[in-house]
């Protein structure tokens, strides 16, 4: 079974081999990461096993299916997406800030209602409806960051963030 050292060397070993943006935007440190996760859940979950070895040949074959073509870049971001997906579903991990942004949507969904129906019910009686309406936005979108950022920082601290 591959270990993390092996993977992590191999990443850096072809780095050289491919150009800087194509390194960032594919994210292929994020194979370390997602390394790390199949490695502490251990061989008691099988696909995790498989998942690290499918790690192991991705971080020593990344610059051929990168400079590969289409056809390489795409089979290389669905890998790196089912594993995520197994290790999201079946052992609870989620990715960073991944609850943050969830909650400043649901905060941005329950402020515009508010918002809307503040402004409707008080329209005449609000000195500037905007200012109201952009306020009581702000607020909910800032207490779903919260919130989020509470949570993400959670599944940090019990190791379960890629």
């Amino acid at each position: 079974m591959a270990t993390l050292d092996d993977i992590q060397k191999s990443l850096e070993d072809n780095r050289q081999r491919i150009y800087k943006k194509d390194y960032t935007f594919f994210n292929i440190e994020y194979i370390a990461t997602l390394a790390k996760a199949s490695i502490r859940e251990g061989c008691n979950c099988r696909e995790c096993c498989a998942n690290t070895e499918k790690l192991a040949l991705l971080a020593s074959g990344y610059p051929e299916l990168i400079n590969s073509g289409e056809e390489g870049k795409r089979s290389l971001e669905d890998s790196m997406d089912n594993i995520t997906k197994h290790l999201a579903s079946e052992h609870g991990y989620a990715r960073a800030g991944w609850y943050r942004a969830l909650y400043s949507l649901v905060g941005m969904g329950a402020g515009l209602v508010v918002a809307l129906i503040a402004v409707l019910l008080m329209g005449d009686r609000l000195a500037n409806p905007k200012v109201v309406f952009l306020a009581v936005l702000f607020v909910a979108i800032f207490a779903g960051y919260v919130v989020g950022s509470r949570k993400d920082t959670t599944f940090k601290q019990n190791h379960k963030n890629l």
